[in-house]
C-alpha cells in the first residue's frame, strides 16, 4: 500500500482525517504485520513511533523518490525507522524512471541519504545497508522461513562479482567498495535457487532479444489504450544486440 508519498498527499490526509493518517489507520484497525507500506517518505514522528511499534515493512526506492523531488533526502525518516528496528526493503521501481534496476544503487543511495538528513557520516555502516536486501526481501515476499542469509535449509542466491575491475581497485574495504563503487556492473554470476541465472553479463535461460521486442510491443499497446501515439524504436529480433 503506498502510504506518505508526497507532501501534498499526506498533508491532504491530515487534513481530511484531523490526524496523523497512520495514527488514523492504526486506530481504525485498518492494518497488521501483513501490510507492506510503499515509500512512506513523508512520516511524522508520530506516524514513525506507530511504524515501529507495529513492526510493518517498508518498501523503498530512494532513487525513483528522488525523481518526483518528493523531499525524501531532505527529510526522510527511513534511516530513524531502521535505527529503532523497522525493516526497509529496497528495491527499483523500473529501468528508465532513474532507478535502473540496480540494487546495489539503491543501497548506496539509502545510506547516503541516510546521512545527509542526519548530519551524520557514520549513521549507518555499510553492513547495515546491505543486509536490507537479502533479509527484508526476503521477509517483503513472504519467503522469510525459505529464503534469506545462508542457513540450513534455506535456498539462497549467490551473487559472484569480479574483483579485477578498476572501479574496485584498491580493494582496501570489500564491503564499502562494493556499496559506492561497481553496484552491480561487477556480477559475473548469479546463481538462483541452485541454476545459474546469469553468467557474464547474459541470461543464459531466458531469450533476451525475444524478450525485449515482447516488452516494446506490451508498452506500445498500453499507450494506445491511453490514447497515445508514441513511436517506439522498432527492434526486430535480428537487430537487437
Amino acid at each position: 500500500m503506498r502510504q506518505s508519498y508526497s507532501t501534498a498527499d499526506t498533508e491532504a490526509d491530515r487534513q481530511r482525517l484531523d490526524k496523523d493518517p497512520l495514527l488514523h489507520l492504526n486506530d481504525i484497525g485498518f492494518w497488521d504485520r501483513n501490510v507492506t507500506f510503499v515509500q512512506a517518505s513523508n512520516l511524522t514522528r508520530t506516524g514513525c513511533h506507530v511504524l515501529a511499534d507495529k513492526g510493518n515493512l517498508i518498501a523503498s526506492a530512494p532513487a525513483a523518490l528522488m525523481m518526483w523531488g518528493h523531499g525524501g533526502s531532505v527529510h526522510g525518516r527511513h534511516a530513524m525507522l531502521w535505527r529503532r528496528g523497522a525493516k526497509i526493503e529496497l528495491g527499483s521501481v523500473f529501468a528508465n524512471w532513474s532507478s535502473g534496476l540496480d540494487l546495489r544503487r539503491q543501497i548506496s543511495l539509502a545510506k547516503l541519504v541516510a546521512r545527509d538528513v542526519c548530519g551524520a557520516r557514520h549513521f549507518r555502516i555499510a553492513d547495515d545497508s546491505s543486509s536490507m536486501a537479502p533479509d527484508v526481501g526476503a521477509h517483503a515476499a513472504g519467503q522469510e522461513d525459505s529464503s534469506g542469509r545462508r542457513e540450513t535449509d534455506k535456498r539462497v542466491d549467490i551473487v559472484i562479482k569480479r574483483l579485477d575491475r578498476p572501479k574496485i581497485v584498491p580493494s582496501t574495504d570489500m564491503i564499502r567498495n562494493l556499496v559506492y563503487a561497481p553496484r552491480s556492473r561487477s556480477v559475473r554470476r548469479a546463481v538462483i535457487n541452485g541454476r545459474i541465472a546469469l553468467e557474464a553479463g547474459r541470461f543464459p535461460h531466458q531469450a533476451e532479444r525475444l524478450t525485449v521486442v515482447d516488452i516494446r510491443a506490451a508498452a506500445a499497446g498500453l499507450f494506445r489504450q491511453m490514447g497515445y501515439t508514441v513511436n517506439l524504436n522498432q527492434l526486430s529480433p535480428r537487430t537487437i544486440r
